[in-house]
């Protein structure tokens, strides 16, 4: 009897530890989890462990803890105007509302582009993370995306509250340093650095919204472990958010003549230029508009302006080698 009770013991302790070992599994490989204390019976609710991908989780169900699932692989911020359509006709991005920005001579345009990044995965920056990410319950119970966007409601609510707004922020510091060759010429080596100031300048804007010393975003693809097969061991690199600028316009609402707001200002700069040019001062301002618009269109113009009844030749040459258009006034001073 008693060698009976013994055997039975050893059968149930080896059941309980293949049991437990089941229960004993991994994140997905575009997943990490925070093991959390489940606030209840008597147990904190604080963070008790990060675990990444190929790391075991405990058996919640023993332990008092509950495993919640964020995101640890490649992401994007999306800002277009809503007109990018994808196969099955749904919207592409994350925000359909443009950025707004001024350049180095004062032009107001919108911005629209695309941002690289995945979660800084050091153990304090992740646990900074959850701080921010259990306010807007961005996590997931199960380890899965979901929805909209490929993310859970609360996820998408997180970056449209700050990552979206440090991107503006970003951009706006970033047009400030460029002229209007940016949206006249649509140049991509202009796009590029116009792209290049905002990644460097979003990881300030971002830190101040969120307060921690830890950049809580990197740059997808060049951030990462030393050895991509053991995450958790060693230090994570995180490289800046990466940024392309897919489209810069001039904003239509600035250059709206039809605008009560866009008359006044135009009311305003003839007076200012009626200073400066006398009676023909309307003259001069459109020439000055037609000069500027030729300078967008990337052609070579010849302007004929007779102030005094001869005309005298002013040539615009383009940035590349085009045909020469003559354009001669209907109206002198």
């Amino acid at each position: 009897m008693k060698k009976a009770i013994a055997l039975l013991v050893i059968v149930l302790f080896a059941l309980s530890f293949i049991l437990s070992a089941c229960d004993a599994v991994s994140p997905q490989s575009a997943t990490c989890a925070y093991v959390v204390g489940s606030g209840t019976n008597g147990y904190d609710a604080k963070v008790h462990n990060v675990v990444y991908p190929g790391q075991s989780l405990p058996d919640n169900n023993t332990t008092g803890e509950v495993v919640h699932y964020v995101p640890c692989n490649s992401r994007n911020y999306i800002i277009n105007d809503g007109t990018d359509i994808n196969a099955n006709n749904e919207k592409v991005g994350d925000r359909y509302i443009l950025t707004k920005a001024t350049t180095k001579s004062g032009t107001q345009i919108t911005i629209a582009s695309s941002s690289f990044w995945t979660l800084n995965q050091s153990n304090q920056a992740m646990r900074d993370f959850y701080s921010v990410c259990f306010k807007y319950t961005c996590f997931s119970d199960s380890d899965q995306g979901g929805g909209a966007n490929f993310s859970t409601k609360g996820w998408n609510g997180l970056l449209s509250e700050n990552f979206g707004p440090a991107v503006d922020a970003a951009a706006r510091r970033a047009a400030a340093e460029v002229t209007d060759d940016v949206w006249q010429t649509h140049d991509p080596s202009q796009y590029k650095a116009l792209a290049a100031l905002m990644s460097k300048y979003f990881a300030d804007e971002v830190r101040a919204r969120f307060g921690f010393p830890e950049d809580l975003f990197c740059g997808s693809g060049n951030s990462g472990w030393a050895d991509s097969n053991k995450p958790g061991v060693g230090e994570f690199t995180c490289t800046p958010v990466r940024v392309i600028v897919e489209d810069v316009e001039v904003l239509q609402m600035a250059t709206d003549s039809g605008t009560q707001a866009q008359a006044d200002l135009n009311a305003a700069r003839l007076a200012a230029a009626e200073q400066l040019y006398g009676p023909g001062a309307a003259f001069w301002v459109g020439l000055q508009d037609t000069i500027d618009k030729c300078k967008g269109a990337g052609t070579t113009c010849v302007f004929n302006i007779s102030p005094s009844g001869e005309y005298l030749p002013v040539t615009i040459p383009a940035k590349t080698p085009a045909p020469a258009v003559t354009t001669t006034p209907t109206a002198t001073p």
